[in-house]
């Protein structure tokens, strides 16, 4: 494959993202990548104005939010910008493409660069970087274990996935549920989310206790959890929720496999799995 890149080579297209607290959680190894960069474009307007965001690095991002149109199509929206980026590489490589949070949690744009980087010629790495899965668990003080489920609020609904009660499980996109619409520059109506309680309403009791989880993004504010009833999910001002991702603790215990469990605790099944490395 020709868009292979070695270990310590830089790539034409550098996929790395900001975390969620910007410029906080960027990694030294995206700061050392961004460096070597010549421009850093962004779909997020608010990095170039963040007052703590490096001069160095202010002076090289060139932010395409002006080509993220209302009233159109989110996935348009984000073809628009990759072939902005593409474009951008061919003539000023090396370049970054910076994302909100993880560059491959719930971004189109990081997807569409790669598919479309062999076809044309371009090098692409992609770093990794701390999403808002690690950030909403950490607010919460929540270990993941025994297991997490992870599921796009719209998606949940429309593809009938059925989430299990047992497990804890984050439901991201909360703002822009029920629409594939750019959702920028409007609210929604406070009944929004009828359709998403409704649905969770199969799977966990009316009256079990769900947390709104908005981390921060900057230095100028702060993360909020609100607590509320999953029957009250579509009485909640939207206001309050901009943003914000659903935590949902599990409604009851596991069932365990006692047979298997008492094996992982038997000492001669160890010894005889494990064996003592010479």
């Amino acid at each position: 494959m020709n868009n292979i890149v070695l270990e310590n080579s830089i790539p034409d297209i550098s996929i790395v993202g900001s975390g969620i607290k910007f410029p906080e959680h960027l990694t030294l190894e995206t700061i050392a990548i961004l460096e070597k960069c010549r421009s850093v474009y962004t779909i997020a307007n608010h990095f170039s104005n963040e007052k703590n965001t490096p001069p160095s690095l202010k002076r090289k991002i060139k932010n395409l939010w002006h080509l993220y149109q209302s009233d159109r199509l989110r996935r348009e929206n984000y073809k628009i910008m990759t072939e902005a980026i593409l474009n951008a590489a061919h003539k000023e490589r090396p370049i970054a493409y910076l994302a909100a949070g993880n560059p491959v949690v719930f971004d189109s744009v990081t997807q569409w660069i790669i598919e479309s980087a062999e076809e044309q010629n371009l090098t692409v790495k992609v770093f990794p970087s701390i999403s808002s899965i690690d950030t909403i668990m950490v607010d919460l003080t929540r270990e993941v274990a025994p297991g997490l489920q992870i599921y796009d609020a719209s998606m949940l609904v429309g593809l009938n996935l059925q989430p299990r009660p047992d497990i804890s499980c984050i439901i991201l996109q909360i703002s822009t549920f029920g629409t594939s619409y750019t959702t920028a520059y409007r609210m929604p109506k406070n009944n929004f989310l009828n359709p998403l309680k409704n649905y969770l309403i199969q799977f966990y009791a009316a009256s079990h206790q769900v947390y709104f989880v908005s981390s921060s993004f900057s230095s100028t504010n702060t993360s909020r959890i609100l607590t509320i009833s999953l029957e009250d999910l579509d009485s909640i001002n939207p206001e309050q929720i901009r943003g914000a991702s659903l935590f949902i603790p599990p409604l009851h215990k596991p069932y365990e496999n006692s047979d298997f469990l008492s094996i992982m605790r038997d000492s001669n099944n160890f010894n005889s799995n494990y064996l003592i490395e010479s």
